[in-house]
């Protein structure tokens, strides 16, 4: 087994595997990816803190699924969380992480058994992309739609209730609304992990208490165990700095839409004052 040296900076994980030195790796690919992410970490991508509750909700959800948790594919869990917190900070875009996963396969598949993998440098190397969340204007209500989504992405039931209001109405178009704040941040702390995905806020404009946004889903389907991207836009409403109104319309091929007009089940539109005539 190969040893890590550079663990000094950072506390060890539960369960990470490590004898009385630190963290052991089984293969060489183990390694290069936990110094990967200790890289990352020193060059301020994310905290320890928020790597802790990403990589924890990426085991939780596959022991949920029936991990028997037997030591051998803790680091395959490790790089499934290390591509969901660059999504989620805006350090890589989502394409650009498929991409990143397709060269990682590619060089595994290349690379002869207990030899490193070779990828080359800038197809490691974190960057900012152009469209990311970083790019977008400083807005508290942009900074509490990414929280949101940041609690959504980790399943965190506190960090998401904090961001709504006590009558919150989450509508969709091919499901029911979710009413009140404690019913949608339960439903999106069982979603997120059961479907592993993550959202990431691509674009955002604010106009007095609304907020219009756009956003890429990375979703791995059950049916076919390959990443996919969704994207859609939400309208907020907001009422003292919190979430008070999501319409959320976007198209997902996996999801039963019982109606063909697309709109938003439930949603007033006449008492809106939205047209109601042919």
């Amino acid at each position: 087994m190969e040893k890590s040296s550079s663990v000094q900076s950072f506390k060890l994980l539960p369960a990470q595997p490590r004898d009385e030195e630190g963290p052991v790796f089984k293969e060489p690919w183990e390694a290069q990816a936990f110094s990967m992410t200790l890289r990352l970490f020193e060059q301020g991508c994310f905290s320890w803190k928020e790597w802790a509750e990403f990589l924890s909700a990426e085991i939780s959800a596959a022991h949920e699924e029936g991990d028997p948790d037997l030591g051998d594919t803790y680091y395959h869990h490790w790089l499934a969380a290390l591509e969901k917190i660059l999504a989620d900070k805006g350090v890589l875009h989502s394409e650009e992480l498929i991409q990143r996963k397709k060269e990682w396969e590619n060089a595994v598949l290349r690379t002869e058994h207990g030899k490193p993998i070779r990828i080359e440098e800038s197809q490691i190397h974190a960057h900012p992309h152009k469209n990311s969340e970083k790019a977008i204007s400083e807005h508290p209500y942009i900074e509490t739609i990414r929280r949101y989504y940041h609690g959504c992405n980790t399943a965190d039931v506190a960090l998401i209730r904090s961001t709504f209001t006590e009558d919150v109405v989450h509508y969709f178009t091919h499901a029911p609304p979710v009413r009140g704040g404690d019913a949608l941040a339960h439903f999106w702390s069982v979603v997120a992990p059961k479907y592993k995905y993550f959202f990431v806020l691509d674009h955002g404009i604010v106009q007095g208490m609304e907020a219009v946004i756009e956003w890429t889903l990375n979703l791995t389907p059950k049916e076919t165990g390959e990443p996919e991207l969704i994207r859609g836009t939400e309208w907020y409403i907001f009422r003292d700095n919190r979430i008070a109104e999501v319409r959320a319309y976007y198209l997902n091929r996996h999801a039963p839409y019982p109606q063909k007009n697309f709109e938003l089940l439930e949603f007033p539109y006449q008492e809106r004052g939205y047209s109601f005539h042919v």
